[in-house]
């Protein structure tokens, strides 16, 4: 007996991402951890395969990204739009589809606060809580030093967010801030020399860096000699001895999930990073959602119903979502050591979002300050 040919459908999914001079493979292995995810899990769903159409947003300015998230409606009519991008700028492009019925999953690294009231119903967010982190880093430290502190960052991708949280952080048990310097040179040399010019060398400080990674490793060199701990972001890969506590997203700067280790080494010959760990999780979340696309006029109710209900279990951890922020959700970890890649010992993991409600509202008021579309790569 003949059986009639059915053409199967396609899940067309637009993924938006930025190209970075300072890292060039981020884009790639978010994006390669998207598909890892669909190859571990088969790519066959009711509606047919998921196709991707990745869309290159240059600097991941709001006009690129709203130039190319037109483009891709008029020419490739996606079911699903996912994106790595900054927060607000995620926020303009789900306003701009939501009409059309579309679902937006942005994801970062949670280098922005946001205001909740600005969340469209059709976002979600996939996020390593940067700037929660560092709120949390700031109120445990101001718990356990009584040193004052001096906070340095720089004009350029210095994470604004993070700091504000850090010091909030700190204010939380009246840490003392005797001074903070913002410092305008770009490159090393320069760098150490405005520092030199601004700051006077005090006794028993505790110095707090933000810097964009570069930048940072110079530094941290730097003051070595003069400091006997310091804290920096979660990006310092290098040897220096001095003792250091960062904070960020429980297990994501050096992935041990066997799945994700095993799976970029295997098919990308390649050791997984936090980008590739940041693209499986988007398209875990992908994968949930589209196995709930029972048909075209549903899509936003069905994807926005699997996702307000999403849970991820990588290792020991269950990630869930934030139904306040929309934001996949785990713990924070606060480390001390030489770096993330060195001998480091984890002191503490809270919830990310467990924090105060008048922290959350000074955090994410609405701000003149300009803030770059991406940081710290």
């Amino acid at each position: 007996m003949l059986i009639k040919h059915k053409n199967e459908e396609i899940i067309k999914v637009g993924v938006l991402v930025p190209q970075s001079p300072a890292s060039p493979t981020a884009s790639l292995n978010f994006v390669d951890g998207i598909k890892l995810y669909f190859t571990l899990f088969e790519n066959r769903f009711l509606r047919g395969e998921v196709q991707l159409e990745i869309m290159d947003i240059g600097t991941g300015n709001s006009s690129k990204v709203l130039e190319k998230t037109q483009e891709l409606m008029m020419n490739y009519k996606p079911n699903i739009i996912l994106g790595y991008m900054n927060s607000m700028i995620g926020i303009e492009l789900a306003n701009m589809v939501n009409t059309h019925g579309i679902p937006v999953l942005i994801s970062n690294l949670g280098e922005q606060a946001i205001n909740q009231l600005h969340i469209p119903e059709n976002l979600y967010f996939n996020t390593f809580q940067f700037w929660q982190s560092y709120f949390h880093l700031g109120k445990y430290l101001s718990e356990k030093s009584d040193k004052d502190w001096l906070i340095v960052s720089s004009l350029h991708d210095a994470g604004y967010d993070p700091l504000r949280a850090f010091r909030l952080g700190l204010q939380c048990n009246d840490a003392n801030v005797v001074q903070e310097v913002y410092l305008n040179s770009d490159s090393d040399h320069d760098l150490i020399k405005e520092f030199n010019l601004k700051f006077e060398e005090m006794n028993n400080l505790f110095p707090a860096l933000f810097f964009q990674p570069k930048l940072q490793h110079d530094l941290i060199n730097y003051m070595s000699s003069r400091y006997d701990s310091l804290v920096t972001t979660p990006f310092y890969y290098g040897n220096d001895q001095t003792i250091k506590y960062w904070a960020f997203s429980d297990n994501t700067l050096v992935p041990d999930q066997k799945d994700i280790i095993n799976g970029t080494m295997e098919y990308l010959n390649s050791d997984a990073d936090l980008f590739h760990l940041l693209g499986y999780r988007a398209g875990a979340m992908l994968f949930e959602a589209v196995k709930n696309m029972d048909s075209p006029e549903n899509d936003k109710i069905n994807v926005k119903n699997t996702w307000a209900r999403y849970n991820l279990k990588l290792n020991d951890e269950v990630l869930s979502i934030d139904t306040d922020y929309q934001d996949l959700n785990g713990l924070s970890g606060i480390y001390k050591g030489i770096s993330n890649v060195k001998s480091n010992d984890r002191l503490h993991v809270i919830r990310s979002y467990d924090i105060d409600q008048y922290i959350m509202e000074e955090m994410t008021k609405d701000k003149a300050l300009f803030t770059n579309p991406y940081m710290f790569f």
